[in-house]
């Protein structure tokens, strides 16, 4: 009953119990994505602090992923603007990839319809006239069933091979249809949710490959999903190059030791902060957007490799994902430092926390009551902490008066570490044995400044009003 009347005996308290009754109605009620939004910007801004540090000295996926980028250079040495290329192309790409042997390889390509021929294809009318005068599309069904017949022997060869789906509706897509598919869905909120499953009840490609590499990789090896139970994946972002790929990337991507790492965020940060630092093109800062945790490099240098450069370490045994890394495209993410990547680079970062951390991989929590997550119940809870401990911690810094009361720096240390560290510490503590992205510390901390300045401008008021330190009426 004491603890109630002290919140509430002083205008600053019930200040401080609406805006917690307001931050749990965000939280139930989803209002305006707020928490969502507020999650994104803490992932942003721990996401460039974790990432140098992720995996720390044995990062396991970095050996073993590799992705292959369809830029627009492709496209030129294609002698074509579409997009997707021909079928000729894209069974091209798979078997230069498949000509390294990899262990895997996983192409991010949605069969939605059949395209057209294409002789056809440039034509503003590519129709032709049936019998009945009725316009019947031209389409390229040599190219499907020869893409469809490279990609099987391919397969047949020992090499698992993914494509994203095949659309069922589509007759033509017939003989694609037979071959593994895999779900390419990702969400853009929660930040870096990732499904195991599509919509359609397919197994997403980073899990799909990570059944077959995990075998290859870890000691031990079990179901991911079912750990999940339901949940989404939280893509754990890393920072810092390969060794192999240090003369390939700009010197700030650079990774090696973990002092190597936190110089190269340090500075990509700066560039992120300034893009005049960098080369901006369609609002993507292109001098950053290279510094790749996973390796990759155009899919071009495996048919005209730079000068020094053998593709064959960063494919061999290794699971290759064949993505675009197009300005027109709208297949792009947003990574802690990297800004805009393209998005085959989501499913290359959840393979590698599936390979990093296998069942403890982080995941997002589930639903505790409307739209409020068990996670959003923990940073509820940790603001209530610290308003309790700091309540306590008040309560005592009053009572002092005289030339002994508290200073200024004294009080200010001790209610922020109460308010804003002690929860803080506490969430990463909890949000690492429930595998759980880190909790919101922007909301706490913010929480924890409102409640700082409340209370310091309400004990400067009593101490003055009963005669405390000199120091304490400082704050």
């Amino acid at each position: 009953m004491r603890t109630l009347y002290f919140l509430f005996e002083s205008k600053g308290r019930a200040i401080l119990v609406f805006t917690i009754l307001l931050s749990l109605a965000f939280d139930l009620l989803g209002s305006f994505q707020i928490t969502d939004r507020m999650d994104a910007i803490s992932v942003e801004l721990l996401g460039g602090i974790y990432g140098p540090l992720y995996g720390l000295n044995h990062r396991v996926g970095q050996k073993n992923v590799t992705v292959l980028l369809i830029n627009r250079q492709t496209l030129e040495n294609l002698e074509t603007d579409r997009w997707p290329p021909d079928y000729s192309a894209e069974a091209d790409f798979a078997e230069w990839a498949a000509a390294y042997h990899p262990a895997a390889i996983f192409m991010d390509f949605y069969f939605s319809h059949a395209r057209r021929a294409p002789a056809a294809a440039p034509a503003l009318d590519a129709f032709t006239s049936g019998a009945s005068g009725s316009a019947t599309p031209v389409i390229d069904v040599e190219g499907i069933t020869d893409l469809a017949n490279r990609l099987n022997r391919i397969r047949e060869s020992g090499i698992p091979l993914f494509t994203g789906p095949v659309s069922g509706a589509d007759p033509n897509l017939a003989p694609l249809a037979g071959g593994q598919q895999a779900g390419i869905e990702r969400y853009v909120l929660p930040r870096d949710a990732y499904p195991a499953r599509d919509s359609e009840g397919r197994l997403q490609a980073a899990f799909a490959l990570y059944q077959v590499m995990c075998p290859k990789v870890r000691a031990s090896c079990s179901d991911v999903e079912p750990a999940l139970k339901g949940r989404n994946l939280a893509i754990q972002w890393g920072f810092g190059a390969s060794d192999e790929m240090a003369e390939i990337v700009p010197p700030e991507c650079r990774g090696g030791s973990l002092w190597q790492r936190l110089k190269s965020s340090a500075a990509v940060g700066l560039i992120a902060l300034a893009p005049s630092l960098g080369n901006v093109q369609n609002g993507r800062n292109l001098h950053y957007a290279r510094c790749s945790y996973v390796d990759a490099f155009p899919i071009d240098w495996l048919q005209h490799p730079p000068q020094g450069f053998d593709p064959t370490p960063f494919l061999k045994d290794r699971a290759v994902l064949i993505g675009a890394d197009l300005n027109f495209l709208a297949d792009f993410v947003d990574a802690p430092l990297l800004g805009s990547v393209p998005g085959v680079m989501a499913t290359a970062m959840a393979l590698d926390n599936l390979l990093q951390s296998g069942e403890k991989t982080a995941r997002y929590a589930g639903n505790f009551l409307m739209n409020m997550s068990y996670r959003d119940l923990l940073e509820l809870v940790l603001v209530m902490l610290g308003l309790a401990l700091m309540v306590a911690a008040h309560e005592t810094l009053k009572k002092m008066s005289g030339p002994e009361g508290p200073s200024a720096l004294t009080w200010w240390s001790t209610q922020a570490a109460v308010v804003i560290l002690v929860p803080i510490g506490l969430g990463f503590w909890m949000s690492r044995i429930f595998c759980w992205p880190v909790v919101n510390v922007l909301s706490i901390a913010g929480m924890g400044v409102w409640s700082l300045f409340l209370l310091a401008h309400d004990l400067r008021g009593e101490l003055e009003g009963t005669g405390g330190s000199a120091a304490a009426k400082e704050v």
